[in-house]
């Protein structure tokens, strides 16, 4: 991707987003999170990328992607007032759809209109794709640890704030309950991503987020959690607990041998 394309999707995101911004709507806060989260995924994604040897031009490709991944959010929270793709929208879906028919691609190449799209529609899937795309999977994989990274970031300033008012948007509309599923406990002894649809309360969220770690797929990647203390700093928020204990130190041990 040339320099000027890159310039033109961000022009084009800033007013897009903008819209959002002046229409008085009270979900403004929300907007805002999501807008800021897409540009710092989008700079994490460079930063990673750059480490891995990316040329410039793949990095322009790289920085459109991370700017453009939840595109699908700002109508998503406008339109349904939440977050949770369950009770809405694909998000990611959506967002492939509002760019197909604005035609903010039309002007790339196909290759690279193939990649920021398949990179935007798999993004939140809670497994990497099975085919053999493999130049669009290392972009997907690239945007998918980017991605995580933030929200981690995201997740941990929102538990340190508890004390300001609560927003449903962010815990996903989940209740502040005591205790966690044994469930989720199982899928984290066994190394797995946690679903969505498992969770019952925000206990089970925060070690929904601890599972990611299982999801990360560049070692850059794995050192940054490692040396922010993500994983650390989730468990702090978690209830005293012998079990959770256990898989947060085997979450930890994992990650430090692929580092």
């Amino acid at each position: 991707m040339k320099k000027e394309e890159f310039e033109g999707i961000r022009d084009w995101f800033d007013l897009y987003v903008q819209t959002f911004k002046v229409t008085g709507y009270g979900g403004l806060k929300n907007i805002i999170l999501k807008e800021k989260h897409s540009r710092r995924v989008s700079k994490e994604a460079v930063e990673l990328g750059r480490e891995l040897g990316v040329d410039q031009e793949g990095l322009y490709l790289v920085e459109a992607i991370g700017l453009l991944h939840d595109v699908g959010r700002f109508e998503q929270f406008v339109r349904y007032g939440t977050f949770v793709d369950a009770r809405s929208v694909n998000h990611a879906e959506f967002g492939v759809e509002i760019l197909k028919n604005r035609g903010i691609l039309d002007g790339m190449t196909p290759e690279e209109r193939d990649i920021i799209l398949y990179a935007i529609s798999n993004h939140s899937r809670l497994h990497l794709p099975k085919d053999e795309r493999k130049n669009s999977l290392f972009y997907l994989k690239l945007l998918r640890d980017a991605d995580k990274l933030d929200i981690w970031r995201v997740m941990i300033n929102y538990y340190s704030h508890e004390d300001q008012a609560p927003n449903e948007a962010v815990a996903l509309d989940l209740p502040d309950t005591e205790g966690v599923s044994f469930e989720i406990l199982n899928d984290l002894h066994e190394g797995k991503t946690v679903r969505s649809s498992e969770l019952k309360n925000q206990n089970d969220f925060k070690l929904l987020q601890i599972s990611w770690i299982y999801d990360i797929n560049f070692s850059c990647a794995i050192r940054r959690v490692l040396e922010r203390s993500y994983i650390e700093s989730i468990r702090f928020f978690l209830p005293e607990n012998s079990e959770i204990d256990d898989v947060v130190s085997e979450a930890l041990s994992r990650a430090r041998a692929r580092q």
